[in-house]
């Protein structure tokens, strides 16, 4: 495991969070990068999060969305509970199910 920070605005700054490595996050990290200058999926915002929700009964395969941080912010709990990872814009793993 590794330490990762969690910052989606609205928590605390500097808090922590031990959060699990899967293989293949590299990929989806250099993915998440790739977002900068994108808009958003929801509104006319720059997205400044990606969203990656995994395969389940209703999805055969995983999905990513790009959200502003309002969105975000607005959706995270039920992006939790789904069981999506949020990366912020640098590829930080900012929030996770785990």
């Amino acid at each position: 495991m590794r330490e990762d920070r969690l910052d989606i605005e609205g928590t605390d700054p500097g808090v922590t969070a031990p959060v699990a490595v899967q293989p293949g996050d590299d990929v989806i990290v250099a993915a998440s990068r790739a977002l900068i200058g994108c808009r958003s999926d929801c509104c006319s915002a720059p997205a400044q999060y990606s969203v990656l929700l995994p395969a389940n009964s209703s999805r055969q395969h995983p999905g990513e969305l790009l959200l502003c941080g309002h969105h975000t912010r607005l959706s995270r709990d039920a992006l939790l509970a789904a069981g999506a990872a949020i990366y912020d814009s640098s590829g930080w793993l900012v929030s996770s199910p785990s």
